[in-house]
């Protein structure tokens, strides 16, 4: 039996494959505060654009993949936990020792910075934040390969960091006596340890807040993206379960929401400007990217075998691509049958191609039972990590999108992107 592994609680790794069933969402293009399930297409009136949409550089396009690997990561002889920096060839240029890191992946993560090649670099590979549970729960910083403590931190939600820039923001979730209480903190390397709370969520249905997205605006944060998590599930769960879109200004503290929690499982292209979200039935819906300010979507129709919907959109740099991971079947049945398809398309709505797992096998000479898009590499080049029914039997690979081939670029789990 398959048993995937993502960080809802500080006190566990639960598996995750979608049981719930919630409405579904009218996704039209509109102005103003989205009222209903429809999205705002225009940023607030302040004094800071929500989000400029940049010119895809090189600076734009990762120079390679980070991938954590520990005692269980298949062909790996070693007892520490460590994350391995990967060029797009497969070439390892680095490596870190994470001590204290139980399970690497971009929401415990944050590559705080470039790697640097010059002549003139004191050090070689970028910072890394990440959480450890060790200690009552921190977050780490391992820079020149000396390791410190950022931030104490018992009640851990989530992490996440604006791509190679030492900018990051965190979550916590507590137990109160009426729910729970999140709050959200954002910062760079230096100010995380003393920021205060930039938002604050208490009710009684134990909502987490989520960040999944930075606005930075020269070296600075400027605005910060999040979405809700129901804190402490656990179950035969296939996609992250986070509700709704929010946008929170750190210039004036004026806060938008985009979207309504009938939006699930949202994601954002790594410029910011468009989103992935699942929306209607079955399981968590069919797949709508949409342009937050432009006011373009478009909505893919499920798979006729797609009984548990789509989620883990990943847009490509220039925003012309979007992969996307769409399930069937169950883990936890008595005689497990869920299957992963990979699906691409254009953010136009054109669909370019379909993957199900028995490429992925095919291809790499595994018995995959899970893959999962991470990312791309350029526009024609999609990251996946891909694991076989032993869930700690990992690999993080690419796959050429307009032939299909799929070749390893690491054993282990996908942590993130570097960038030069």
């Amino acid at each position: 039996m398959i048993t995937k592994r993502i960080f809802l609680t500080t006190a566990s790794l639960l598996s995750m494959v979608l049981a719930c069933r919630l409405p579904s969402i009218s996704i039209s293009p509109a102005t103003g505060t989205s009222e209903g399930g429809s999205f705002q297409t225009q940023p607030p009136a302040t004094d800071t654009e929500v989000v400029a949409t940049p010119e895809i550089t090189a600076s734009n396009i990762p120079a390679g993949v980070v991938v954590g690997q520990d005692e269980n990561t298949p062909g790996v002889q070693q007892f520490d936990s460590v994350l391995v920096f990967v060029s797009t060839s497969g070439t390892v240029t680095g490596q870190l020792n994470t001590p204290g890191l139980d399970y690497a992946n971009p929401e415990n993560v944050h590559i705080a910075g470039g790697f640097c090649t010059g002549i003139s670099c004191n050090q070689a590979l970028p910072p890394v934040a990440y959480y450890s549970f060790e200690n009552g729960g921190q977050i780490l910083l391992n820079q020149n390969g000396q390791v410190s403590q950022l931030v104490s931190l018992p009640n851990y939600a989530s992490l996440h960091g604006a791509p190679g820039k030492p900018i990051l923001a965190y979550s916590t979730a507590d137990y109160i006596q009426n729910g729970l209480m999140s709050n959200l903190y954002t910062g760079t390397l230096q100010t995380i340890a003393s920021a205060s709370p930039a938002v604050n969520l208490a009710g009684g249905d134990v909502m987490a807040i989520i960040p999944v997205g930075i606005q930075v605006e020269n070296d600075s944060a400027t605005g910060i993206w999040y979405t809700q998590r129901p804190y402490g599930i656990g179950g035969d769960i296939v996609f992250d379960p986070t509700q709704g879109l929010w946008f929170f200004n750190l210039v004036d503290g004026s806060s938008v929401e985009y979207s309504s929690r009938e939006a699930r499982s949202v994601s954002m292209s790594p410029d910011l400007t468009w989103i992935g979200v699942s929306t209607g039935e079955p399981g968590n819906g069919e797949l709508t990217v949409y342009n937050l300010y432009s006011g373009q979507y478009s909505t893919f129709s499920l798979l006729s075998t797609s009984d548990r919907g789509a989620g883990y959109a990943v847009f490509s740099p220039a925003n012309q691509y979007v992969a996307w991971m769409e399930g069937s079947g169950w883990t936890m049945a008595e005689v497990p049958d869920f299957h992963p398809t990979i699906r691409i398309g254009l953010t136009d709505g054109s669909l370019y191609s379909d993957y199900p797992d028995s490429h992925f096998s095919t291809q790499l000479g595994v018995d995959v039972q899970w893959v999962v898009p991470a990312g791309w590499l350029d526009e024609l080049t999609l990251v996946l990590e891909v694991r076989s029914e032993d869930w700690s039997n990992s690999w993080v690979v690419k796959m050429d999108v307009p032939t299909g081939a799929v070749s390893l670029l690491a054993p282990g789990n996908f942590a993130g992107f570097y960038y030069p």
